[in-house]
C-alpha cells in the first residue's frame, strides 16, 4: 500500500484534472467563443497531456454534426498556450508511443484567447482520413490513432493523447519483478487492455536513478525453463525506472491479445545494459506460468546418517503445470543432488518418473509439464499421483539416497499413531511404531529401533490378536534393517488380498513382531500391541507377596487397552527356570478363597513374566478394565500344573484392595 504522503498529490493531481476539464469545457460554449460551430452532439472527450515540461495541456473532444450525420467535429481546447503562436494538431494512427502516420490534420489552435478565459481552440469538421478511409463518431470511438499538439513552426511536440481504441479498459494485470542475481532491482510489470483488444506493457522499477537504459522482453516457456524472446518491449529508462510499450503481435508477427497475453506460456526479463544481456536484473512469470496460490507442500525426511531433512512443495501456475521447489536445510554440499519423481510409494520403491534440476546450494526449482516419456501431466494429477521424491548423494552414487517423500495420493495427512516395542524379555521399551495415514487413505508402517543390531535383517509382521494371545500372520512388513533399525511399508491389503485402510489398522486387533532372522523367526527381538489393543496409559499395579518360604515376590498391573479390554502382566522375582507357574484370578479375597475366576498365561521361569489379554471371565461373562478393578478376587501363582495345591506368590486385587495398598 502505497503511503499517504505519495497518495494525497496524486488525489490532488486528478482533482485539478478535473477542475481544469470542467474549466475548459465551461470556457469554450459557442456563445463564449462568439463563432457559429455546429452544437455537440454524443461528445466524447480525451485528454491531451503536456510533454517535455511544456504546463500545456488540454482536450480533444469528437462529437456529431447536426448540419451532417456523416461528419466528425473535432473540437481542441487547450490551455497554456503563449499569445501569436499557431500550434499545429493532428489526428495520428496507432498509439502515441507508437507514433504512426498523420491520418488527419485538423485545425491548429491559435494564439487568441477565449473571451474572459486563459484558453484558446479549434475546431475542424472530418469526414475522412487522408488516406480516404471513411470516419464516423462511431468508428472514432475505436480508432487506432492518437492526437498531438506541436508548437510553431519547430514542430515540437506539447501534448499528446491517446484516443479511441487506444485508450484503456478498466481491465489490468499486475506482475511483480523479483530482484535477480543480487541485482536488488524489483518493481512490477503491469498489462492493461486497450479498447482495440492490445495490451499496454507498463514497466515500472523501484529502483531508479541510472544512467542508460535496461532492455526488456516477453520470452517464451517460464522463467525456470528459459526461452527464446517472444516480444521486444520498449527499454526501461534507468533514470525513471519506467517503460510503456504498446503490444499488437509477437516478433514472429502473429498478432496477440490482451486475452492471448494473459494466457501467453512466458516470463519478462529486465537486463542490465544493451551490451550485456546475459546479466538479468529482474524477472517474473506472466500469464499462464503466473501461480494461482494453490500449493502442497511435503517434508523430506534424512536417509542416512549426515542427510539432510526438508522440504518439496508443488505449486499450481495458471496453466495447470506444477513449480517443484526442493529446500534442503543444512550446510550445503558442494556437489550437485539430483532428485526425481519416482512411481509408488518410497516403501515398495519404483522408476524414476520425472527428472527435477539438481539440488544445488540445498535449493532446487522445476518446471514440471510432463513425465520424462512425454506423457502431460497436470499439477492436479501430480497432488494425486502414486509417487515419491528422491534426492541422492550425486551422479556417481545414485544408489544413496538422502532425503525423501512421499507425494500425491502417497503423502502424509498428518494423521499418525505411536506404539511401542518392548524386549520380550522385559518391559523396555527398545523402539517404536508409527502408523502413517495417507492421501488415499491407507497406511505408512514405520518401524524404528533404537539399538540397531548390526548386520543383517530382522523380518517382521502384523500379527492378528494381542501379542498377550499370539495370533497368525496378517500383513507382512519390510525387513528391519539391522544397521539402521529401520523399516517401511506401504500398507495397503492384508497378506490374503483384502484391502485395509488406516482407519480400520487404527481400530485394529493386533501386534507386530519383530524377528532375529528368517532363519530364526521362534526369536522375537520387538513385540508391541497396535490398533484397539493399544494401552491407554491407565493402570493398577498389585503386590504379590510371597507365601510360605517360597522366596516368590512380584506384581500384578492391569493396564487398559484402547478396546476397553485389559493387558495383566505378572512380574515375578525368585521364580526357577525349570517350571512355568500357572496363575490365576481367583473370586473372593485370598484370606476367603475362592473358585478360579480368570485363568492367565503361565509364569515363564526363566522370566518371571506372564502376560494376559482379559476380556472375560472363564465362564465367558464379558468384564472390562473397569470392571477388573473393581472386582472382588486375588491372585494365585502356583508351582506348577502338577502341584498346584503350592502357592508360590499371592495378592488381593479390585475391591479386596484399600486405595493406598496399590502402586500407580
Amino acid at each position: 500500500m502505497k503511503s499517504s504522503m505519495y497518495l494525497f498529490p496524486r488525489l490532488f493531481k486528478n482533482l485539478l484534472r478535473i477542475l481544469c476539464l470542467l474549466t475548459i469545457l465551461s470556457a469554450c460554449k459557442d456563445d463564449d467563443m462568439g463563432m457559429e460551430y455546429p452544437p455537440l452532439k454524443d461528445a466524447t472527450t480525451y485528454e491531451l497531456r503536456s510533454t517535455s515540461g511544456s504546463n500545456i495541456n488540454g482536450y480533444v473532444i469528437f462529437s456529431q454534426s447536426e448540419e451532417n450525420e456523416t461528419d466528425v467535429v473535432a473540437d481542441v481546447r487547450l490551455a497554456g498556450t503563449e499569445a501569436g503562436v499557431s500550434y499545429p494538431v493532428y489526428l495520428k494512427n496507432m498509439s502515441a508511443i507508437e507514433n504512426g502516420g498523420v491520418a488527419v490534420t485538423l485545425t491548429p489552435v491559435s494564439g487568441e484567447l477565449v473571451s474572459g478565459t486563459n484558453i484558446r481552440t479549434s475546431r475542424t469538421v472530418i469526414s475522412k482520413t487522408e488516406g480516404g478511409e471513411a470516419l464516423t463518431l462511431a468508428s472514432m470511438a475505436n480508432f487506432d490513432g492518437h492526437v498531438v499538439v506541436q508548437k510553431g513552426e519547430d514542430n515540437a511536440v506539447v501534448a499528446i493523447g491517446n484516443i479511441g481504441g487506444n485508450t484503456a479498459t478498466d481491465l489490468s494485470k499486475t506482475y511483480t519483478l523479483s530482484s535477480i542475481g543480487g541485482s536488488k532491482v524489483g518493481g512490477n510489470v503491469v498489462f492493461s487492455q486497450l479498447k482495440t483488444g492490445l495490451t499496454q506493457v507498463r514497466i515500472e522499477l523501484d529502483t531508479t536513478g541510472g544512467t542508460g537504459v535496461y532492455p526488456a522482453h516477453i520470452h517464451n516457456n517460464a522463467a525456470i525453463v528459459s526461452g527464446d524472446i517472444a516480444i521486444d518491449l520498449n527499454a526501461v529508462d534507468a533514470s525513471t525506472g519506467k517503460s510503456t510499450t504498446i503490444v499488437r503481435k509477437k516478433k514472429d508477427g502473429t498478432a496477440i491479445t490482451y486475452e492471448q497475453l494473459l494466457a501467453f506460456n512466458g516470463y519478462v526479463n529486465v537486463h542490465q545494459s544493451p551490451d550485456n544481456l546475459e546479466k538479468v536484473i529482474a524477472q517474473t512469470d506472466i500469464g499462464g506460468n503466473t501461480l494461482t496460490g494453490e500449493s502442497t507442500t511435503y517434508q523430506l525426511d534424512s536417509m542416512m546418517a549426515g542427510g539432510q531433512i526438508g522440504e518439496v512443495t508443488f505449486a499450481e501456475r495458471e496453466n495447470k503445470q506444477a513449480l517443484v521447489t526442493i529446500m534442503l536445510e543444512g550446510a550445503a554440499q558442494v556437489e550437485p543432488h539430483p532428485a526425481h519423481i519416482h512411481a509408488n510409494t518410497a516403501a515398495e520403491t519404483g522408476d524414476i518418473m520425472i527428472s527435477l534440476t539438481n539440488v544445488v546450494n540445498n535449493m532446487s526449482v522445476t518446471n514440471v509439464a510432463m513425465f520424462d516419456n512425454g506423457t502431460p501431466v497436470t499439477y492436479d494429477s501430480l497432488t494425486k499421483y502414486n509417487g515419491y521424491v528422491n534426492v541422492h548423494q550425486s551422479m556417481a552414487a545414485l544408489g544413496t539416497v538422502i532425503s525423501q517423500a512421499d507425494i500425491g495420493q502417497n503423502g502424509l495427512t498428518g494423521e499418525s499413531v505411536v506404539y511401542p516395542l518392548n524386549n520380550v524379555l522385559n518391559a523396555d521399551t527398545i523402539g517404536i511404531a508409527t502408523f502413517y495415514q495417507r492421501n488415499d487413505g491407507t497406511t505408512l508402517v514405520a518401524l524404528m529401533l533404537t539399538n540397531p543390531l548390526g548386520n543383517g535383517t530382522h523380518p517382521a509382521h502384523i500379527h492378528i490378536n494381542t501379542a498377550a494371545e499370539g495370533g497368525d500372520i496378517a500383513v507382512s512388513l519390510n525387513n528391519v534393517d539391522g544397521t539402521t533399525g529401520m523399516s517401511k511399508t506401504s500398507v495397503r491389503m492384508f497378506d490374503n488380498g483384502s484391502a485395509v485402510t488406516y482407519e480400520q489398522l487404527f481400530a485394529y486387533d493386533g501386534y507386530i513382531n519383530v524377528h532375529q532372522s528368517a532363519l530364526d523367526l521362534a526369536t522375537i527381538i520387538a513385540q508391541g500391541d497396535v490398533g484397539i489393543n493399544k494401552l491407554t496409559g491407565e493402570q493398577k499395579v498389585y503386590t504379590l507377596a510371597a507365601v510360605g518360604n517360597s522366596g516368590v515376590s512380584g506384581t500384578a498391573t492391569f493396564a487398559q487397552r484402547k478396546s476397553g479390554a485389559s493387558l495383566v502382566t505378572l512380574v515375578l522375582d525368585g521364580t526357577s527356570g525349570l517350571n512355568s507357574h500357572p496363575a490365576h484370578i481367583h473370586f473372593n479375597s485370598a484370606s476367603e478363597t475362592g473358585n478360579i475366576a480368570i485363568s492367565l498365561n503361565d509364569v515363564d521361569g526363566v522370566t518371571g513374566l506372564s502376560k494376559t489379554n482379559v476380556e472375560m471371565l472363564d465362564n465367558n461373562v464379558g468384564i472390562d478394565y473397569e470392571g477388573l478393578l473393581g472386582f472382588d478376587g486375588y491372585i494365585n501363582v502356583h508351582q506348577s500344573a502338577l502341584d498346584l495345591a503350592t502357592i508360590l506368590a499371592q495378592g488381593d486385587i479390585g475391591s479386596n484392595i484399600k486405595e493406598d495398598d496399590t502402586e500407580e
